[in-house]
């Protein structure tokens, strides 16, 4: 019987169009194990993180449920998260 955890979350190096990146080797293929098993991904980015690629890819952006970032995300990137279907939280 496999494991399924029923929320995950996770930080990131970068976010762009192409997906969640991140820039270290040690724990990348942690957090891609968790995306898999879990039902529900969250993601927290501060803002400074939109826009630049990690050097290792992690998901795409439709592999999360839920982006958490500040309000000083751009508006661009905003929508960038929302088109994808994924739900925007601003804290």
């Amino acid at each position: 019987m496999g494991f399924l955890q029923k929320t995950s979350s996770t930080g990131t190096g970068g976010v762009t169009e192409a997906g969640f990146g991140n820039n270290s080797t040690l724990v990348v293929g942690s957090e891609r194990r968790m995306i898999e098993v879990s039902r529900k991904v969250v993601i927290v980015a501060d803002h400074t993180k939109f826009g630049r690629a990690g050097m290792i890819p992690l998901a795409p952006l439709g592999a999360a449920h839920v982006v958490v970032s500040d309000r000083e995300l751009d508006e661009r990137y905003r929508e960038m998260v929302r088109s994808r279907g994924v739900e925007l939280v601003l804290a």
